[in-house]
Parts: structure tokens; C-alpha cells; sequence
């Protein structure tokens, strides 16, 4: 492996530590909170309703379009520094410098699979998103399984007057290549889950959502979300009757809504997870107190995931 190879490993490995980091975020924990009070996502827009990202990745590419002729003219543009101010926006290219060519179909397909063999290339798998309540039953594959053989299992269940989650997601690691480019994620995901509650549950509830989140950041940076897509699969409650591992299965895909996208941009790196939250709340005590119980496993696996690129 060449040095430049060891170099670019090492900062995915820092890359990653910092992802796996941002996951202990509150907010994750409040999410039965703000799902209730949700409203459509916010994204910031110009005055004629374009997105913002959209809007700056187009007029950065153009303006980069604008100087092949300068490069394909045979200059050598070292720590070279372009400026410009377009449409209000002041933008500036620098550094090395040189024509850029129009990448090919295959190029901007990107699959992802389990890295079965342990490899750790980009290609696959990279690492494991972890997460669960403490001080109820409640667990998730291990990390290794999860990037070995994208197996996303997990459990919880609670007593009367308790509440738990338990969350399961493969990690990649996106780096854009090409320009400025939105960039579709497609999972595919069979799922199979078991559901249940004895029959002194009283308003208790069980909830299994697929989902897909994208973060992203530039080294040395903060972490920001890009998307968090989620979908319900499984949704429960006590008042449907006395339920001991009521099943259900399907598989989810772009063709079910299991699909995102976003704006990339060179410079950035992204962290695509696919996710299986699980929720139980385990509703009133009333007089039982413990004796009421509700639970909810899934058994679900991400064969592959798409992420394909179209340039802006």
C-alpha cells in the first residue's frame, strides 16, 4: 500500500471515530418526543424556492466549467486562485488545478455490501452505529456482525410504566469525486419482527422504524445531519388485544419509500447509516405493576445499499 493509501485509511479511521462519536447525541434519545410534534423538514431555500445547497453546488460547477479552457490550454496552475461573485454569491477556487474529466456511467454508481472478509475498503460496510436503552431488556447485533454480514437484530422490552429503544445501523463512508452531485441512497432490506403483549398491558405500544441518516462534515469540523428518512414497518399497540409473538415481515426499497437523497460537494465527506430503530412504552402500571409486558424483536439485513450520483 502506498504511503498517500495509509494516509487516506488513517483519516477514515479518525473520520469514523468522530461519527460514531456524534451517535451519543441527545436527540436520538428525545426522538419518541419529537416524532410526536414533527413537522416537515426545513431546508434553507432562495427567494424563488430553489434549495440553497442545490443553488451554490450549480453556480460552483459552472464556475469551475467556465475555467476548462484556461487548463485545457496547457498552463501549469500551480497553487493557482480564481475568484468571482455570481448571483450574490462570492465564490473562489484554488490550489492545483487541472481539467476535469466527464465521468463515466459506472463511475457514479456506488454499491455497498458486508465486508465479509474483513477488508475495511470503502466499498463496504465501514463501521456500526449502537445504540440502546440502560436498565431494561433491551440489546442490538454486535458492531462485527453488523459490518461482516449487514445482520441489523435487536430487541427491547419493558415493564408497565417503562420506556426503552434499541437501535442497529451499517455505516459507509461517501467522498464525492466527481463535482457537486445529488446523490440517491437505496437500501434493500428484508425484515421479520415479533411483537408482543401479555394481558395486563394497558396502553403500552411497540414501534419499528427503517431508516437511512446521512451526516456529514469537513476534517477537521463539527458533525452536522444532512437527512434522517425514516418509515414505520411495525406499529403496535396493547389496544388490539393480547398479543404473544404476533409476526410480521416485508422488505423495504426504494419501490417502498426506503429511499433519500442529498447534495454533495467536493471538499466534504459524508457517513450514510441504514438503521432499525425499535420503541416500547410500556404504558400504565395501573394495579399490576410489573405483571404487564410489552416487546418487539426484528431480524432484518441490508444485502446491499445503492448510492448513486447525479452531477449539478
Amino acid at each position: 500500500m502506498a504511503d498517500d493509501d495509509r494516509g487516506e485509511e488513517q483519516l477514515d479511521d479518525r473520520a469514523i471515530e468522530m461519527l460514531t462519536a456524534s451517535m451519543d447525541e441527545t436527540a436520538f434519545r428525545r426522538r419518541a418526543i419529537i416524532r410526536a410534534a414533527a413537522g416537515p423538514p426545513i431546508e434553507e431555500q432562495t427567494h424563488d424556492g430553489r434549495p440553497v445547497p442545490v443553488f451554490v453546488a450549480e453556480r460552483l460547477d459552472r464556475f469551475r466549467e467556465s475555467l476548462n479552457p484556461v487548463l485545457h490550454a496547457g498552463h501549469a496552475l500551480h497553487d493557482a486562485v480564481f475568484h468571482t461573485v455570481v448571483d450574490e454569491l462570492d465564490l473562489t477556487i484554488g490550489g492545483h488545478l487541472k481539467p476535469e474529466a466527464k465521468p463515466e456511467a459506472r463511475d457514479l454508481l456506488h454499491v455497498y455490501g458486508p465486508d465479509r472478509a474483513g477488508t475495511g475498503e470503502r466499498r463496504y460496510y465501514r463501521w456500526a452505529w449502537l445504540d440502546h436503552s440502560d436498565h431494561v431488556p433491551a440489546f442490538s447485533t454486535t458492531a462485527p456482525t453488523i459490518i461482516r454480514s449487514g445482520r441489523l437484530a435487536g430487541s427491547c422490552g419493558v415493564y408497565g410504566g417503562q420506556w426503552a429503544f434499541s437501535v442497529g445501523g451499517a455505516g459507509m463512508l461517501f467522498v464525492p469525486e466527481h463535482g457537486a452531485a445529488r446523490v440517491a441512497v437505496r437500501p434493500y432490506m428484508p425484515w421479520l419482527a415479533l411483537t408482543s403483549f401479555n394481558h395486563y398491558a394497558v396502553g403500552a405500544s411497540v414501534v419499528c422504524f427503517l431508516g437511512i441518516l446521512i451526516e456529514s462534515w469537513r476534517p477537521g469540523q463539527a458533525v452536522v445531519q444532512e437527512r434522517d428518512h425514516y418509515m414505520p414497518v411495525v406499529v403496535r399497540s396493547s389496544t388490539e388485544g393480547y398479543l404473544l409473538d404476533s409476526e410480521t415481515n416485508g422488505t423495504e426499497a426504494a419501490s417502498t419509500g426506503l429511499q433519500t437523497d442529498f447534495v454533495a460537494v467536493p471538499g466534504r465527506r459524508y457517513g450514510i447509516y441504514v438503521y432499525a430503530w425499535l420503541e416500547t412504552n410500556g404504558g400504565a402500571t395501573g394495579g399490576n405493576g410489573p405483571l404487564a409486558y410489552s416487546r418487539i424483536e426484528i431480524d432484518a439485513s441490508v444485502p446491499f445499499v445503492v448510492a448513486e450520483e447525479t452531477p449539478l
